[in-house]
């Protein structure tokens, strides 16, 4: 059985889980943003990531290093970039989703807890620009 939701890794062309530093994030989500045909970019990381990507990884620095990237690349490329944290198992999990959704927020970047959210968010608010510029060109 395949899950067919956005964002799983059979249907994700960019999978990150195995980079060990910030800047590993950055140039991914750099390069992606700088490619003209991308006009935003959504990113996804769980909070307990179990060790991923190496047991002798610290997994609580991996969402700071993702979440830290995704904010310098929004600031830098002005790109919309919409974050989604989920796996929040735990009140330290849930500690810690707080902490960084406060971060990304202040950064003006959205913060979603799947990626189900995400998508429905990011197809309403596209429909609702259609909707606006169509009744634009109508008035013109």
């Amino acid at each position: 059985c395949v899950n067919t939701d956005a964002g799983f890794i059979l249907t994700n062309p960019f999978d990150t889980t195995n980079l060990t530093s910030g800047e590993g994030h950055y140039k991914v989500f750099k390069s992606l943003a700088d490619w003209k045909e991308v006009n935003l970019l959504a990113a996804h990381t769980a909070v307990n990531s179990s060790g991923w990507p190496h047991p002798g990884y610290g997994y609580s620095e991996w969402p700071d290093m993702f979440t830290d990237a995704a904010i310098k690349v929004h600031d830098e490329t002005g790109k919309p970039v919409a974050v989604i944290i989920y796996n929040i198992l735990s009140m330290w999990d849930s500690q810690r989703f707080l902490e960084l959704q406060q971060k990304c927020c202040s950064a003006g970047l959205p913060v979603f807890r799947s990626v189900r959210n995400a998508a429905r968010a990011i197809d309403r608010f596209l429909h609702y620009q259609d909707i606006h510029a169509s009744s634009r060109k109508g008035r013109g």
